[in-house]
C-alpha cells in the first residue's frame, strides 16, 4: 500500500521498538482540526487505551495529529487527533473562524510544533468525547521518549491547566497545578507580559501586497494543504502576517472538485494521495517561501523548500503530481521532465491508465510530437490566434497556444446582427505584417481534449496548440503585448503554453498601459468592404484613379488575375483584376496557376494602380510586388495570357506580347498544347457554333433588378416594351395618385406605393398585413418588397394597372443552388450579384415554365458565362430535371463536365464529397 511505497514507516519502526502496541479501538478523527463540542449533547466515554503514532501535525499547543500504522483499505493510513487532558492552550487565528490568534497562541504552538513534528509519539487516552456528527475528540497523555510532554508544556507556561471539579483531586492533576503556578509565578510562557508581537493579525493579501512578496524568500509555516499542490503558508513581512494560498510551481497534483449534486467536493483519483504526502512532509513545518507570480485567475505560485529541498520533485518522481513547464524553476524543469517520463513509464498512480503515445491522437498532426521543434513557412494568417505553416510538402494550421484572440464572425451569425469583435483585423495584420512569407520555429505544446457538449455550449473536438517564433521571439507574447489578445483562462490541471507566465506578464504590461483589446478608447473602425457594393465601389473610382499606385495588400487570390485587396492607408476592401489579362480555362491549369500566384501574392505587401473599372464594380490596373510588375511574371510563365481589345494601351504591352510569344513556342503553362492551325480551326468552329446556337434560341439583353437567390433573379427585358415601361414609370412619378380606402387592401390588390429606398412611388401588389397599418408590397416592376405604411399606399389608375409587370421572372437554366440561409447558398447569391448587377448582360431562353423564363446568362464585357461560372465555382450544381437530361447542345454538356471537376476538386458544396442529392 501507499504506506510502505512512500517510505514512512521505516523509521517509524525503529522509534517504536520496545513501546506496547495497543490495537484501536474507537473511531479516527478526520484529518482537520477537530472543533471540541462540550454541549449538552457531547457524550463523555471513559476509555483507557494506549498506542503511538508519528506527529503530522500540531493544531494548536495542546493538540497533536498523530499518523497511526493500522491498515488502512487503500489510500492514506488512518489519523488520531489527540488532546492533552486538562490542559487548555491559547486557539489560533482561523479557530472557530477567529481572523486573529488568541494572546501567545502562535508561541505556544510553535513551542510544541518545534518539539514533536515528524516524530514518534506515545499516548495514553483517559477519555473520549462523542460530539455532533459523529464526531470524537481523544484527550490524554503524550509522551515523547519518556518526556511527558503534557508536563512540559505547563512548566514552561504555553497551556493553562483547566481548574478540577469535584472535592477529590487527582494526584497528576495537582502537579499539573503546582507547575503552572510555579510558571506564573517566574512569568514564563502566556504569564508573561503582552507586546505587539504577542498577537498575529492577518491582513488580507491584496493585488499590491501580492507584488511586493514577488521574488523574495521568506520564512514560513505550512498551516493548511488544500491538494497535493496548494499549500496555505503563514509568512511574516514587511511588517504584516500574510497567509497566501500558494500554488506549486512546476507540478500539478489531482484536486478535489465541487460536485453540484452533492453538494460536496469529491477527489480525483489519488488526490488524497497526494494530499497525504504532503501533509506528511510539510504540514506545520518551517519553509522557505518564494513567490514568483500570480496566474490568471490571480492565484499566486511560488516554490516551497523544506531543509532545501522541493516538495514538487516527490510528487512528480511518485506519480501523484504532472510536470508543468510553464512556471516551473528553470533550474529543475529537465530534472523534473525526465522523473515524469520515469512516471509514466513505471504506470504509477495517475499514469496507471495513461493512454499511448499523443502521436496516436487524431489531433496530433502526422510527425508532430509534443515538445518537438519543426521549422516552416508561414503561407496565411487565418485570424489573430491561428496561422498555416508549410512544413516540406504538407501545410498544418496552428492555433497559437494559450491566447484568445478577437475573432471574425461566420456568415450565419453576421446574419443575426452581430459583427466581428474589436481588433480583429488589428489582430491579423500584427501577425501577417510580422510572420507572412517567413521562416519559423514550431512546438506542439498541447492537445486539448475533447470537450463533450453542454446545453450552452457545444461540443469541442480534440485540438492541438503550439508556440511560434520567429526570430526566437515568442510571437504569441508579443501579440498580447501589443493588447490584440488576452491569455486563456486555464483551470489548474488543464494544459497550457510552457511559456504562460511571460504570457501572464505580457497581459499585464498591455493593461497598465490601456493597449488594445484593455484600453479606454473605441477599438479603429473595420475596413469598408467595397468588395460586395458595386454602387460604393463606383463612387469612389475617381478618388482611386486619381490616386496613382498605392500600397496594398492582398487579402484573397481568387485566380491568377482577380485578387481581394486592401488599401490600409483608405482601410477599404476592394475587387481587383489586373488589366487585359485572362487565366487559363483548363481546370489543371488555373488550379496550379491560381496556387502559384497565392504563394507568391496571399497576404503579401504589393503596390497597384487603378486605370478602370468593369460595370460590376471591379477596379482594374497594375500589380506591383517589390517593385516589379506583376503581369510580366505571369505572361511568361504561361499563368495568363493578353485579352482584349486594348492591348496596345496596355503598360509595357510590346514586353508581354513577346514574352507570349515565348511562352506559347515553350509550351508554358496554358500553352502546353498550343497549335498554332489547331487553334485557328478551334477558334472558327467555337464561332460557327456560336452563331448557329443564336439562330435557334431567343437573345434578350437583360437588366438584372433584383437577385432572390444563387440562381433566381427578376430582370427588365431590353427593347421596345422596356422603353414603354419607362414612359409609365415617368408618368406615375408626376402624377397624384388618390389615398385608397383600408378595406379594399385585401391581398393581390395592385397598388402605386411609396418605395422606402429611395422615396419613388412605384406599382405594387398587396401581399398581406404585416401589422396594424403596415402592409407587404411586393413591387411588381422590379421584384422587391418592402413594408409600407397605410399613407403611402395610393390607388392606381386603370391606365397604368392594364401594362404587364416590367420585372421578369428568371432562373438561371439547368442548375440549382442551396437556399440562401446556408453558407454557400448566400455565397452563390453575392456571387450573382457580383456578376450581374448595374450591367447589361446577354441571356438565351432555353426554355420557360409558366412565367418564369430560363436562360443562359453571359457577361459580354467580362466574357464569363455566369451559370458555368457558378458550376465551377462549386456553388451551384447541374439540375436534375427532364430538361436537363434531355438537352445536348454544348452548352448542357459543359455544364455537367463543370460540376464533374468541382467534384473532384472537393470545392464549394463538393467540400466533403459527392453530396449531390435532393436536401436542397
Amino acid at each position: 500500500g501507499i504506506n510502505a511505497e512512500y517510505g514512512l514507516f521505516n523509521f517509524f519502526r525503529k522509534e517504536r521498538k520496545g513501546v506496547k502496541s495497543v490495537s484501536l479501538s474507537i473511531e479516527t478523527a478526520p484529518t482537520v482540526m477537530a472543533t471540541k463540542d462540550n454541549n449538552k449533547n457531547s457524550k463523555v466515554v471513559q476509555r483507557r487505551e494506549e498506542g503511538s503514532g508519528l506527529c503530522k501535525a500540531v493544531p494548536s499547543g495542546d493538540t497533536v495529529v498523530l499518523i497511526l500504522q493500522s491498515p488502512s483499505a487503500g489510500g492514506p493510513p488512518p489519523e488520531k487527533e489527540v488532546t492533552m487532558s486538562s490542559l487548555s492552550a491559547p486557539k489560533p487565528a482561523h479557530w472557530k473562524g477567529a481572523k486573529d490568534d488568541e494572546p501567545f497562541a502562535a508561541q505556544s504552538r510553535d513551542f510544541l510544533r518545534k518539539k514533536v513534528i515528524g516524530k514518534v509519539l506515545n499516548y495514553t487516552i483517559e477519555y473520549i468525547v462523542e460530539g455532533n456528527n459523529n464526531r470524537v475528540f481523544s484527550y490524554g497523555t503524550l509522551s515523547l521518549n519518556g518526556e511527558v510532554l503534557n508536563n512540559t508544556v505547563v512548566s514552561e507556561g504555553w497551556c493553562r491547566v483547566k481548574p478540577p471539579t469535584g472535592k477529590n483531586v487527582r494526584q497528576d492533576t495537582q502537579d499539573l497545578l503546582n507547575l503552572s503556578q510555579q510558571a506564573e509565578s517566574e512569568a514564563k510562557g502566556i504569564f508573561g507580559k503582552q507586546t505587539e508581537n504577542s498577537v498575529r493579525k492577518f491582513v488580507n493579501l491584496t493585488p499590491g501586497a501580492t507584488q511586493k512578496l514577488l521574488a523574495h524568500t521568506h520564512q514560513g509555516v505550512v498551516e493548511s494543504v488544500r491538494d497535493g499542490s496548494s499549500l496555505r503558508v503563514s509568512v511574516h513581512a514587511n511588517g504584516q502576517w500574510y497567509e497566501p494560498l500558494v500554488c506549486l510551481a512546476g507540478a500539478q497534483s489531482p484536486v478535489f472538485r465541487f460536485d453540484s449534486a452533492t453538494q460536496d467536493h469529491k477527489p480525483e483519483p489519488f488526490a488524497r494521495e497526494a494530499k497525504f504526502l504532503v501533509e506528511r512532509l510539510l504540514l506545520h513545518r518551517d519553509v522557505q517561501v518564494t513567490l514568483h507570480g500570480v496566474d490568471k485567475q490571480q492565484n499566486a505560485f511560488g516554490t516551497v523548500l523544506f531543509n532545501g529541498k522541493n516538495i514538487c520533485e516527490e510528487l512528480i518522481r511518485s506519480g501523484l503530481a504532472k510536470f508543468v513547464q510553464w512556471n516551473a524553476p528553470a533550474s529543475s524543469a529537465e530534472a523534473w521532465k525526465k522523473l515524469e517520463s520515469d512516471a509514466k513509464a513505471q504506470r504509477l498512480r495517475i499514469w496507471k491508465d495513461e493512454a499511448a503515445h499523443v502521436s496516436r491522437s487524431p489531433a496530433a498532426p502526422t510527425g508532430v510530437a509534443i515538445g518537438v521543434p519543426f521549422e516552416g513557412k508561414v503561407r496565411e494568417v487565418q485570424g489573430g490566434g491561428s496561422i498555416v505553416v508549410e512544413v516540406g510538402t504538407d501545410r498544418k494550421v496552428l492555433p497559437l497556444s494559450s491566447i484568445v484572440a478577437p475573432r471574425f464572425l461566420s456568415i450565419k451569425e453576421k446574419e443575426s446582427g452581430k459583427d466581428d469583435e474589436p481588433y480583429a483585423h488589428e489582430a491579423k495584420e500584427f501577425l501577417r505584417s510580422r510572420l507572412i512569407g517567413r521562416k519559423v520555429t514550431c512546438t506542439l505544446d498541447y492537445i486539448r481534449p475533447r470537450v463533450e457538449k453542454k446545453i450552452d455550449k457545444p461540443e469541442l473536438p480534440e485540438k492541438p496548440f503550439y508556440t511560434v517564433l520567429v526570430e526566437k521571439q515568442n510571437i504569441a507574447v508579443k501579440l498580447v503585448e501589443e493588447g490584440l489578445a488576452t491569455v486563456t483562462v486555464h483551470r489548474k490541471d488543464d494544459p497550457c503554453s510552457p511559456n504562460y507566465d511571460q504570457l501572464l506578464q505580457a497581459e499585464a504590461k498591455a493593461k497598465q498601459k490601456g493597449k488594445g483589446v484593455h484600453g479606454k478608447s473605441d477599438a479603429p473602425t473595420k475596413p469598408l468592404d467595397l468588395s460586395k457594393d458595386p454602387k460604393g465601389a463606383k463612387k469612389r473610382f475617381p478618388f482611386f484613379e486619381r490616386a496613382g499606385r498605392q500600397a496594398a495588400v492582398i487579402e484573397y487570390v481568387f485566380n491568377p488575375t482577380r485578387f481581394r485587396v486592401v488599401i490600409p492607408k483608405e482601410r477599404v476592401i476592394i475587387n481587383f483584376a489586373l488589366s487585359s489579362l485572362r487565366p487559363s480555362e483548363d481546370e489543371k491549369i488555373l488550379a496550379a496557376s491560381t496556387q502559384w500566384t497565392r504563394d507568391k501574392l496571399h497576404q503579401r505587401d504589393v503596390e497597384i494602380e487603378i486605370e478602370a473599372q468593369d460595370r460590376g464594380g471591379t477596379f482594374l490596373g497594375y500589380l506591383y510586388m517589390k517593385k516589379k510588375y506583376f503581369a510580366t511574371s505571369l505572361v511568361e510563365l504561361g499563368h495568363a495570357r493578353i485579352s482584349g481589345p486594348n492591348i496596345s494601351r496596355l503598360r509595357q504591352s510590346t514586353e508581354l506580347q513577346t514574352l507570349e510569344e515565348v511562352a506559347k513556342k515553350e509550351k508554358r503553362g496554358l500553352w502546353h498544347n498550343f497549335d498554332p492551325e489547331e487553334e485557328k480551326r478551334r477558334l472558327q468552329q467555337e464561332e460557327e457554333e456560336a452563331l448557329k446556337a443564336a439562330s435557334t434560341k431567343k437573345e434578350v439583353l437583360l437588366e438584372v433588378t433584383e437577385v432572390i437567390d444563387g440562381c433566381s433573379f427578376y430582370a427588365h427585358f431590353l427593347g421596345e416594351d422596356h422603353k414603354r415601361f419607362e414612359e409609365i414609370n415617368k408618368e406615375i412619378a408626376a402624377a397624384e395618385h388618390p389615398l385608397i380606402d383600408p378595406a379594399a387592401l385585401r391581398n393581390g390588390t395592385l397598388v402605386i406605393a411609396q418605395f422606402s429606398g429611395d422615396g419613388g412611388w412605384y406599382r405594387g401588389k398587396i401581399e398581406g398585413q404585416a401589422s396594424p397599418g403596415q402592409y407587404r408590397v411586393s413591387f411588381i416592376d422590379y421584384g422587391n418588397s418592402d413594408v409600407v405604411p397605410l399613407g403611402s399606399i395610393r390607388k392606381i389608375d386603370p391606365k397604368f394597372s392594364s401594362v404587364p409587370p416590367a420585372a421578369k421572372e428568371c432562373h438561371l437554366a439547368f442548375i440549382k443552388t442551396n437556399p440562401v440561409d446556408d453558407d454557400y447558398g448566400r455565397e452563390a447569391a453575392l456571387t450573382l450579384r457580383d456578376m450581374v448587377w448595374g450591367k447589361q448582360v446577354v441571356g438565351h431562353i432555353e426554355y420557360r415554365s409558366g412565367n418564369t423564363h430560363y436562360l443562359m446568362v453571359g457577361d459580354p464585357e467580362s466574357e464569363i458565362h455566369v451559370n458555368a461560372y457558378l458550376v465551377h465555382q462549386g456553388l451551384a450544381r447541374v439540375e436534375k430535371s427532364k430538361a436537363s437530361q434531355s438537352h445536348t447542345n454544348a452548352v448542357a454538356t459543359k455544364l455537367r463536365e463543370e460540376e464533374e471537376r468541382a467534384k473532384k476538386s472537393h470545392i464549394g458544396i463538393w467540400r466533403y464529397g459527392d453530396d449531390d442529392d435532393d436536401e436542397y
